[in-house]
């Protein structure tokens, strides 16, 4: 086994103490110390040990646990203690651990994940049950050695890695347009371009450009030139590029119909959207395409409620016009008819806690997912009270998605960015 795959397997390994040590509550901790005991640890030093991580390393310095072997303390977990959800915790990572040790045994690269708490399955192992569990028993050297149930677990494995990759959308490079207009006047909103740059740019790397203060006519001419630089992947002067997907961020002042310029013109959100249609660019057919919108949708505050108030509302919902095509999402910051908000420091809230949402679970969790997160934390926001509302005023953002499948964003190497 090289280097590489054993410094793997020993971080799988310390994450599951780390998982235990978390979990367990000090009453189980005492209980587990006991049973500890009962393996031949010493009374006494188990008595000087104030974590479970203490009392877990003196079970590995004793040899009674082991990377990749787990006998006595699943024993301990589901037999003694009774605690069966923490020793399904260890089998997560074993199963983790298997993956790994596959990858090395057929000498297949290392594939990492961002679809969970589970690592990729190795390609051999991908292509169907029945043959992965082959190829599996293959790298193994005999079919003889694999008990039933493990045959039976890799399947499940198999089965439930190709469904989750054809609900997915292919991964790859993406390209990132930021629109910043009223820069001056919007105190707050070079800390959201800042931040929006430091996830799409520094941290997936995607092609950037971002546009500052346009007007009407320049921003038309901006999304004309982007829609063709999607379309040919040469109009920015770079080296031919085929995108897998496509985010336009907006921040601006708005009203309830679109977006302002700079001269104080509304563009609708139907307009921009044009220009990334299918039948516009046809090289972006079934890839997404994200809209994220910083700005008022009207002049209305947003009161706050009393979370046990029962409250009906009988007025005619107000549907936003939103095109209908496959394969988009617009993100916007508040709902139809109402202000966002912003601060100076740290920019607007939809912006400040999207890009922290992004940043803290883009590797585990789906886009949709994420703005539902984005969505709770913006929620607890709210401006001071004041006389006329003690309260103080509320914002809801809201997504409208016609996207097919899953979005998954992946860290990239390689940036390209051009700016004002």
């Amino acid at each position: 086994m090289d280097a590489t795959t054993k410094e793997k397997l020993k971080k799988l390994h310390r994450r599951i103490f780390d998982r235990l040590d978390r979990d367990m509550t000090p009453n189980e901790v005492a209980h587990f110390k006991s049973h500890a005991r009962a393996l031949g640890l010493r009374a006494g030093e188990l008595a000087r040990m104030d974590t479970l991580l203490q009392v877990l390393d003196a079970m590995e310095a004793a040899g009674k646990v082991r990377v990749g072997d787990y006998s006595d303390l699943k024993h301990i977990l589901a037999d003694e203690m009774e605690r069966p959800q923490l020793m399904q915790c260890i089998q997560e990572i074993e199963s983790e651990m298997l993956d790994v040790r596959l990858c090395a045994g057929n000498n297949e690269p290392w594939v990492p994940t961002a679809r969970g708490a589970k690592e990729s399955l190795p390609p051999a192992l991908q292509k169907s049950t029945a043959e992965g569990t082959a190829k599996y028993c293959e790298a193994l050297g005999t079919q003889d050695i694999i008990p039933a149930a493990l045959k039976q677990e890799i399947d499940t494995l198999c089965r439930t890695q190709t469904t989750q990759q054809a609900h997915c959308y292919n991964e790859g490079k993406g390209f990132f347009l930021l629109i910043n207009n009223f820069t001056q006047s919007r105190k707050g909103t070079q800390v959201d371009e800042d931040n929006l740059l430091r996830f799409f740019r520094d941290t997936l790397s995607y092609d950037c450009l971002i546009k500052s203060d346009l007007n009407h006519e320049e921003l038309h001419a901006v999304l004309a030139l982007v829609q063709n630089h999607l379309h040919s992947g040469t109009s920015l002067g770079k080296e031919r590029t085929s995108y897998a997907s496509f985010v336009l961020a907006v921040l601006s002042h708005g009203t309830e119909k679109g977006i302002k310029t700079i001269d104080e013109v509304v563009t609708t959100i139907d307009e921009i959207l044009s220009y990334f249609k299918a039948d516009s660019i046809r090289s972006m057919i079934g890839r997404p395409k994200i809209l994220i919108i910083q700005a008022c949708r009207g002049r209305e505050d947003q009161l706050g409620i009393e979370a046990d108030s029962e409250v009906q509302e009988d007025a005619e919902k107000v549907v936003p016009s939103t095109p209908v095509d496959a394969d988009t999402l617009i993100a916007y910051s508040t709902t139809q008819s109402y202000r966002s908000w912003r601060r100076h420091e740290t920019g607007s809230w939809f912006i400040h806690h999207l890009v922290q949402i992004l940043l803290n679970y883009y590797e585990h969790e789906h886009l949709l997912d994420m703005l539902t997160m984005v969505n709770c934390q913006v929620a607890q926001e709210q401006t001071a009270g004041s006389h006329l509302n003690r309260s103080g005023i509320k914002q809801m953002p809201c997504q409208v998605s016609t996207l097919t499948k899953k979005l998954y964003f992946t860290r990239l190497s390689g940036i390209k960015s051009v700016s004002d």
